[in-house]
């Protein structure tokens, strides 16, 4: 991937990480993780995207929609487990 789509993948992410955060974070530190997740989040996504010979949503060689929706799931797939671990006693 050219660094252009590298810059456009970490400019999606850290997009859906802030809104993300805004969302449903209780405290400021959790940007930080939240922010990593999305980053690993859309790279998965983005590397499904290629190995998936279906093309839909590409913008350049990036593959936003199985990014974005890889990215999504691993956001809430962390506040999941951050709320599981919170619950134990």
């Amino acid at each position: 991937m050219s660094l252009p789509g590298i810059v456009l993948s970490f400019a999606i992410a850290s997009l859906y990480a802030g809104l993300f955060h805004f969302a449903f974070a209780r405290r400021a530190a959790e940007v930080v993780r939240y922010w990593a997740v999305a980053i690993g989040g859309f790279a998965v996504g983005a590397l499904v995207g290629l190995a998936i010979p279906w093309q839909a949503l590409v913008v350049g060689q990036v593959h936003v929609l199985e990014g974005s929706a890889a990215c999504i799931a691993a956001l809430f797939l962390t506040r999941w487990l951050q709320g599981a671990r919170r619950a134990r006693p």
